[in-house]
């Protein structure tokens, strides 16, 4: 199997990989970096918003929410799961009443 970023469903974008569970996990991590995380058995990319001792708060690139993930959790992203932009993004909603 080869690496891969699937968009399966909107707002579901996840990492795959031949085996990212047996990669070693990261020395260092750092705040605004992007990472893949482990949640619920898949792979995301997210980006690390703060470190607190052994976890970070982590935003889901491609879907929008954030999340407190394991540092051990954390794998690096080879670049060319960089390239494709974020697929969530913030809105505002102005005047949502009925007319």
């Amino acid at each position: 199997r080869h690496d891969q970023l699937s968009v399966e469903d909107p707002g579901k974008t996840v990492f795959k990989s031949s085996n990212p569970q047996n990669s070693s996990p990261l020395p260092s991590v750092e705040v605004g970096k992007v990472y893949a995380a482990q949640a619920a058995s898949e792979w995301h990319r997210v980006r690390v918003e703060s470190i607190v001792d052994d976890t970070c708060l982590c935003l889901f690139l491609d879907h929008g929410d954030t999340d407190t993930i394991a540092l051990a959790d954390l794998r690096d992203l080879k670049p060319e799961f960089l390239m494709l932009p974020p697929q969530a993004f913030p809105i505002e909603v102005r005047d949502s009443s009925p007319a």
